[in-house]
């Protein structure tokens, strides 16, 4: 069943997911850099969403024997469920009007 664009996430998801994040230095005396919101933590590599399991996007990922990615074949553009991934204008669109800039 797919999900209608208003059904993905409550306005109360959304107001977290754009939750701005103080990021935690890698090492003592590197900067952090600047906030990022909870989405922008979450955010697929591949597909630049959010979702809960495997990316939808990706057919195979091939990899080296140190564990480092060797190739990555996606499956073609409109043929995989985008129902499965949140999208920040999803984000933006599940926002009360009054915050939906």
């Amino acid at each position: 069943m797919a999900f209608r664009k208003e059904e993905k996430l409550s306005a109360e998801l959304a107001q977290e997911l754009l939750t701005t994040t103080r990021q935690v230095s890698p090492f003592p005396g590197v900067d952090a850099g600047p906030p990022k919101t909870l989405f922008e933590t979450k955010q697929c590599l591949h597909c630049q969403g959010v979702h809960s399991r495997k990316c939808p996007s990706v057919s195979s990922i091939e990899y080296y024997n140190d564990g480092a990615v060797k190739h990555v074949t996606y499956f073609p553009h409109g043929s995989w469920p985008e129902d499965q991934v949140i999208w920040l204008e999803d984000v933006y669109d599940a926002l009360p009007n009054e915050e939906n800039l």
